[in-house]
């Protein structure tokens, strides 16, 4: 009976509405790239599920790239946080025609002028240190083989994985036997269960690239290239392995390196 009475003494808390974040309402579509532009630098993404793809742009710190990775997927959720530890939270849904494909997220922070602060400090080494290593790794003995994926006479293959301090550098040999230009639509690098649950609404943890050194938006017919990309040091957990993603602009010539904790293990030191 005292328990009872106990429980029933209890109250519960209800949130103010000043502590309640409102979600903006985002529709993206499967064919329409989405680009969301920040303030300041994306630090952070959560994707609710793996209904929707979400990518910075190459090249940028402060524009995502959002879309659907399926056709009517279920209404989802999508977070952000950026380098001044600002939260954006969207509610993401499906449409094929979405209403807009531009969107400008800088007025969310009119009332805070001074949170325009330096985009340069996107790592533990800045840009002129990311550019250095990363064009130092493209004249760097190559450590790493047999780790490549290839699709209608287009590959791409891991050839080096570089360290230095707390950044990794992975340089990879782009090739285009075909006669057809390949279009770069999405980079993405993200650590992935090996065996998926289905009681987790995700499992995929998305990278996010400090870096791009070299031609990053078209593979030309008939030509090879290499491109480095720059992230932040990780190891590969225990029933865990990352996955490397290139996909093709309006085209199906996809292609994805499953890159293993040993390839990891062998990093070679830059000076």
């Amino acid at each position: 009976m005292c328990l009872s009475m106990g429980m029933q003494a209890q109250s519960v808390k209800t949130f103010s509405s000043t502590a309640i974040l409102e979600p903006y309402r985002l529709e993206v579509g499967y064919n329409k790239t989405t680009h969301l532009v920040f303030p300041l630098s994306i630090i952070s993404i959560d994707r609710g599920s793996g209904g929707i793809l979400a990518q910075k742009a190459f090249g940028v710190e402060n524009i995502l790239k959002v879309k659907a990775d399926q056709k009517a997927f279920e209404e989802t959720s999508l977070s952000v946080i950026t380098s001044d530890g600002k939260l954006y939270s969207f509610i993401v849904c499906y449409n094929g025609n979405p209403a807009y494909v531009s969107i400008n997220l800088d007025s969310a922070t009119a009332n805070h002028p001074n949170e325009k602060s330096d985009r340069k400090a996107i790592g533990p080494l800045n840009e002129a240190q990311l550019a250095h290593y990363a064009k130092l790794s493209l004249n760097t003995k190559r450590n790493i083989s047999r780790l490549k994926d290839k699709s209608s006479k287009v590959s791409m293959a891991v050839v080096g994985i570089y360290v230095k301090e707390s950044t990794m550098f992975f340089r990879f040999q782009l090739r285009n036997s075909s006669n057809i230009n390949y279009d770069i639509d999405q980079f993405r690098i993200f650590l992935k269960d090996k065996v998926q649950s289905k009681r987790t609404a995700s499992q995929e943890t998305e990278i996010l690239p400090l870096w791009f050194e070299g031609e990053s938006t078209r593979l030309k017919a008939h030509s090879q290239q290499d491109l480095v990309l720059a992230i932040s040091k990780l190891t590969v957990p225990k029933g865990k392995y990352l996955v490397i993603e290139m996909t093709e602009a309006s085209g199906g010539r996809n292609l994805q390196l499953n890159v293993k904790a040993k390839h990891i293990l062998r990093a070679m030191p830059l000076d």
